[in-house]
């Protein structure tokens, strides 16, 4: 029975141990050989600290320095919408905060825009309006500038790591030798292969 079930583990399983070949340690030193010093002097090291200076004194160059062509132009309207709006609500709470001062100040000379369109006590809302709504467009200014230093930083993190087809991690049946216990010199195992 136990010769019955190994060769049909055999059978079921393959000799895919058998057949494995080891690396070639020539042809690995011939491709070494074949790196001459004018190719290693042509490879530049990326530098995780260029990177994400350049993006700390500008943004978006972190990820045009990692070559991540697309993320900068999205950088960039991510700081102009958020300085955009900075900008435009400071405005806004200005001339509501101006419109509510000439309104209180008592002096005939000054004219009020909004005279017919807003209460004083609108005024004060919109003012208070426009002042948080600046104040959250800045944090969100602050909030694209620290993920642009982030990303360029990961990014640079991650510029030599391999997302190649040759990565696979494989399992297979094998067949492994001198488990002397069970009887048999040859016993069915997993076999975990990986591929870089």
């Amino acid at each position: 029975m136990k010769s019955f079930l190994s060769l049909i583990t055999i059978l079921f399983f393959g000799l895919s141990a058998l057949a494995q070949e080891e690396p070639d340690l020539a042809s690995l030193k011939q491709n070494a050989e074949r790196l001459s010093a004018e190719d290693s002097a042509k490879v530049v090291e990326h530098s995780i600290k260029k990177a994400t200076w350049r993006s700390v004194m500008l943004p978006g160059w972190g990820q045009l320095y990692n070559k991540k062509y697309l993320k900068a132009p999205i950088i960039w309207a991510g700081m102009g919408t958020t300085i955009g709006f900075a900008i435009y609500n400071h405005q806004e709470y200005l001339s509501y905060r101006d419109a509510y001062n000439i309104r209180i100040d008592d002096d005939p000379e000054t004219t009020d825009q909004y005279l017919n369109i807003y209460t004083a006590s609108q005024l004060i809302t919109l003012e208070n309006t426009f002042r948080r709504w600046r104040d959250l467009s800045i944090i969100l200014t602050v909030g694209v500038y620290a993920y642009n230093i982030l990303d360029a930083y990961v990014d640079a993190h991650l510029f030599y790591f391999d997302i190649s087809d040759d990565l696979s991690m494989q399992l297979q049946p094998s067949l492994q030798n001198g488990m002397a216990f069970f009887g048999s010199s040859v016993v069915p195992s997993l076999q975990l292969s990986l591929n870089f």
